[in-house]
């Protein structure tokens, strides 16, 4: 299972945390957008958990994989209410072994998936709302 030691103060910045998961081209305007959120409450934990994200077998080896949490970093970046639920998540992911950390991020999917939900994204799509459905299920 790996390390079991508590997330503690994170590597770098949130900024810099959230940056190193896009392409170079991007970062410099990610970062001037993160540095915005530095302060904001479970910010530093959620740093530390990206640092630690960035360090799993998944983020080395899957293909697409950071792709996938750069978008959602975006998502992120433009809802204040998400940002803060995924802090929240974040937040109580205090173990640092490998599969506190994947598992963290399978609830922070689903907190983006409720909240687009919420936000109505699927209201006339009952089709993607069962592939929502379908999502969930297999994160749960």
């Amino acid at each position: 299972m790996g390390n079991s030691a508590t997330i503690s103060a994170p590597e770098h910045s949130l900024a810099d945390a959230v940056t190193a998961w896009f392409p170079e081209n991007k970062q410099s305007d990610v970062s001037q957008i993160w540095h915005a959120f530095e302060h904001e409450e479970h910010a530093n934990t959620f740093s530390a958990f990206l640092d630690r994200l960035s360090d799993t077998v998944s983020a080395r080896n899957t293909s697409g994989f950071r792709e996938q949490v750069a978008a959602w970093l975006e998502k992120l970046s433009a809802s204040a209410e998400l940002r803060q639920q995924s802090f929240a998540v974040a937040a109580d992911a205090t173990e640092s072994c490998e599969d506190r950390v994947a598992l963290t991020w399978n609830n922070l999917r689903k907190t983006l998936l409720v909240h687009q939900a919420s936000e109505g994204l699927f209201d006339n799509d009952t089709g993607a709302l069962l592939s929502l459905g379908r999502e969930m299920f297999r994160l749960e």
